[in-house]
């Protein structure tokens, strides 16, 4: 399953990949997110995984059966792509 994003914005509008045959509904809040470069661990010299950043949050205001729209709430530089992650 992939991960819910926002596919595009313009202004405080985004358009995110999820609606209602996912279960979403007018009025949910998301914080919008994204995992930051994964680093080369010092010692091992591995790469370790990306550290979760948080972008902002966005309200849902307009439900279609395969996507949504929604209102940016709080900007950190949410991008399309970044993901969301639904707010207790």
């Amino acid at each position: 399953i992939s991960p819910m994003v926002i596919l595009s914005r313009e202004g405080d509008r985004v358009k995110v990949n999820r609606g209602k045959q996912a279960g979403l509904s007018v009025g949910q809040a998301f914080k919008v997110w994204t995992e930051e470069r994964p680093k080369k661990d010092s010692v091992t010299g591995e790469m370790g995984e990306g550290d979760p950043k948080t972008l902002g949050k966005i309200e849902i205001t307009e439900i279609f059966p395969k996507s949504s729209y929604g209102r940016v709430l709080e900007d950190k530089g949410i991008v399309t792509q970044a993901k969301l992650e639904l707010l207790k």
